[in-house]
């Protein structure tokens, strides 16, 4: 039980702007790498 509490809960991001995550890609032969984001928070600007 000691060993318990010395370990603290992870800290959350102090930056909040944007939370995604990268679930799938995959690479097609035309277009490249093609990636599949889920957006949370925030927004993405193409060039960015």
């Amino acid at each position: 039980m000691q060993l318990l509490q010395k370990f603290l809960a992870p800290e959350e991001p102090k930056n909040e702007e944007f939370k995604g995550l990268i679930f799938d890609s995959i690479y097609d032969r035309y277009r490249g790498v093609v990636a599949y984001v889920r957006v949370y928070e925030g927004s993405l600007k193409k060039g960015k």
